[in-house]
């Protein structure tokens, strides 16, 4: 027998063993990836989430990127443009292609407060070309005027009608009441929605419009963890919050050892993890 002077290596390759029918489900699907607030003008966590959306797509996985500012402000075009440009850049330099795109072209406009999103058929065109497309959630008014979409709205109709899942990067206090507020009954979230600060009552809305439309899947993720997109995607645990439509969702389709809507994990020592999971 070979003894490995580098146990490091038997460790990683434990990984890759674990995610592998992770890997394997998420090939061919679609994962609208809805980045809430102003954070990716930090460097820092824009280039880590750069790097995990760069390896979903070379795993054969479709994401798209939503972007923008907060919701009921005027957009600061040169900013939002400016942002795309940089993730369009660092997704290239990945090596993945990409096109930077706005609401725009997507024709979305805000209805009496409600988005609407006619037009999604050039995102279906550069998914199946594998062109990653960057959008940011913006959109002139009547007058001329760029505002603000959105972006977990955007994020959720996207998902809707593409067919995939919905992934909203969001604030740690986000999560938190939100996790909170769904851990005391299956219904809890939707029931509490007014009591909710303002940031978590807007992302909660979002999440349950999605799975209303027919999104199986919305994960909530704190934006600021490094690696949360890819510890919710490809562990059995994940990093944030999951709600699903229906009561035994399969994360993995091949398999029916693994299931989204599983609330414990059983490890390989027999401790048992916790994973919070909402079900419709």
């Amino acid at each position: 027998m070979t003894i490995d002077p580098d146990p490091s290596r038997s460790g990683y390759a434990r990984v890759l063993a674990d995610t592998l029918p992770y890997l394997q489900a998420l090939q061919g699907q679609t994962v609208v990836i809805a980045c809430c607030g102003d954070r990716l003008t930090d460097p820092a966590l824009r280039a880590g989430l750069v790097r995990d959306i760069a390896l979903l797509s070379f795993i054969g996985c479709r994401p798209v990127l939503v972007h923008g500012q907060p919701p009921g402000t005027l957009a600061d075009a040169t900013s939002l443009a400016g942002i795309n440009r940089l993730l369009v850049r660092e997704l290239l330099d990945c090596g993945v292609e990409t096109v930077g795109m706005s609401g725009d072209s997507l024709r979305c406009r805000l209805n009496d407060g409600r988005l609407v999103v006619p037009e999604c058929q050039s995102v279906s065109v550069w998914l199946e070309q594998n062109v990653l497309p960057v959008i940011m959630a913006s959109s002139l008014d009547q007058g001329g005027v760029e505002h603000s979409l959105p972006v977990d709205t955007l994020g959720g109709l996207l998902a809707w009608q593409l067919q995939g899942r919905s992934v909203l990067m969001t604030g740690a206090q986000t999560l938190a009441a939100m996790s909170e507020a769904a851990r005391l009954t299956p219904a809890a979230l939707e029931a509490q929605l007014d009591s909710l600060p303002e940031d978590a009552r807007a992302c909660s809305r979002s999440a349950l419009e999605a799975l209303a439309h027919g999104v199986k899947m919305v994960y909530v993720l704190d934006i600021d963890v490094p690696g949360a997109l890819l510890g919710e995607l490809l562990c059995e645990e994940g990093e944030g919050l999951l709600l699903c439509r229906h009561h035994r969702a399969h994360v993995l389709s091949d398999s029916n050892r693994y299931f989204a809507a599983g609330e414990a994990v059983l490890h390989d020592d027999w401790r048992v993890g916790q994973k919070c999971v909402v079900r419709f």
